[in-house]
């Protein structure tokens, strides 16, 4: 009797296992059925972020069959969005544009409620964007190698600005400097506007940014570009030559891509991910695209989490070299 109740209650618990496994598998059959998928942005509208996350959004939308919502969280290089994201559950209905910020989030900002790289999944990579070396046109160096022995002459003389300490921009620059073995006196400001303002004003020679800011004084001669930091030349500013080209190879550049909560199913973020891949191919995203001077990107959630890693990894060297700590 007894062995026929214990068997009983096995066959039911098989039973009940089979119905309980399959659930993740209907949730990625079912989804994104249950509503509008919430796309978050760590920046006010109309910046770069803000304008590939509505690119991407409206084909992620015809690919996905639901509406992508761009919602706008401005606040804390991102923090904010983070942390909306976070307050939501983890089931594929609410992204974030992150950005390359986020690696360093977390060694730049005391009190923070997450783990970047524990809280945050890495899912597509969708954008690229290099940084150039820009001057002023009266500084005496029109390519890299003037600038090094410029340097070299007059150590920690030469003022270059950043948007701020710790930004993309300052670690990109001490980066190369460091490479390079040389000094420069660096000048923070809390945005990439007044940066670019001093350096039109002469208050600064140099800086580190990204092409959709300066591009636009090239041509009458207000600013000079240097190099680009990638390994290709840009499509929209081909007289600029890679550092590679000019013997000095270094490579920087912001991203940004699609993040997600920890924990939201995989076959979730395969279903995205796939989304992404179509999505990106369309011409007027690689049009605009390279437009802004960015290159558009389609990775998948292996190659941008090995990508997450090692940008941590590099930028968090270099913070702590700089005794840079958390504010």
């Amino acid at each position: 009797m007894f062995l026929k109740k214990f068997s009983g209650i096995v066959a039911a618990s098989l039973i009940s296992l089979q119905w309980v496994a399959p659930a993740p598998a209907r949730a990625a059959d079912d989804y994104p059925k249950r509503g509008p998928i919430t796309f978050l942005v760590g920046f006010g509208p109309g910046g770069v972020t803000d304008i590939i996350a509505r690119q991407v959004g409206t084909k992620l939308s015809d690919q996905l069959g639901q509406a992508v919502v761009v919602v706008n969280k401005p606040g804390a290089s991102g923090g904010v969005a983070a942390a909306q994201l976070l307050a939501a559950p983890a089931d594929g209905y609410t992204m974030w544009a992150c950005t390359s910020s986020l690696t360093v989030m977390n060694r730049l900002f005391k009190g923070l409620s997450f783990n970047a790289s524990k809280d945050i999944l890495p899912v597509a990579q969708l954008a690229s964007v290099p940084y150039f070396l820009v001057a002023r046109p009266e500084l005496p160096a029109d390519n890299l190698k003037q600038l090094v022995e410029l340097a070299r002459k007059k150590p920690g003389e030469i003022p270059y600005g950043s948007p701020g300490i710790g930004t993309m921009s300052h670690l990109a620059a001490e980066m190369w400097y460091a490479k390079e073995k040389i000094q420069l006196r660096h000048v923070p400001y809390k945005s990439g506007q007044q940066t670019l303002t001093d350096l039109l004003g002469g208050q600064i020679s140099l800086t580190f940014d990204q092409e959709a800011s300066f591009a636009s004084y090239l041509p009458s001669g207000k600013l000079k570009a240097l190099g680009v930091a990638t390994n290709e030349r840009s499509p929209t500013l081909p007289n600029v030559p890679t550092f590679a080209e000019q013997g000095i190879p270094f490579t920087a550049e912001a991203w940004t891509g699609i993040c997600m909560k920890s924990g939201t199913p995989p076959e979730i973020v395969k279903k995205i991910s796939a989304a992404v891949r179509l999505a990106m191919t369309a011409p007027e995203i690689k049009d605009r695209f390279h437009q802004m001077g960015m290159s558009p990107r389609a990775t998948t959630p292996e190659e941008f989490q090995k990508r997450f890693a090692s940008d941590g990894e590099q930028m968090g060297q270099i913070i702590t070299k700089l005794g840079i700590e958390p504010q």
